[in-house]
């Protein structure tokens, strides 16, 4: 599997990429077309270092940025899995953010706050 990859220098590119104005935790994205990544450079903790201006509420550390990886590249081979492509998956999207999250390690037990009591 082959996926067209772009590492994006601003914020701008990811708005484009997104169709619309995107939020500022939004670092990653997977499109038909290509999977778009934020320059890690532009992140809250080293954008001023790099002589830049923080894009991204996010901070980086190269295991997140991995999981973020893992995470947009999973949507390209669920699609493929189910047999639809990735930009048909709008309602199966909370499953499918579901697995990629758990898939790419990004489910942290302290942030987990599934209550379990009711089963």
């Amino acid at each position: 599997m082959s996926i067209y990859t772009k590492l994006l220098t601003h914020s701008a590119g990811m708005d484009k990429a997104y169709g619309r104005a995107s939020k500022l935790w939004l670092v990653g994205l997977r499109t038909p077309s290509a999977l778009y990544l934020l320059d890690p450079r532009l992140y809250k903790n080293t954008a001023e270092a790099n002589g830049y201006a923080p894009e991204t509420e996010h901070t980086f550390n190269k295991d997140s940025y991995f999981e973020l990886i893992k995470h947009e590249t999973g949507h390209e081979a669920f699609g493929r899995i189910c047999g639809i492509p990735s930009n048909k998956l709008a309602g199966l999207s909370w499953f499918n953010e579901g697995v990629q999250f758990y898939m790419a390690g990004q489910l942290k037990k302290e942030s987990n706050n599934f209550n379990t009591d009711f089963l």
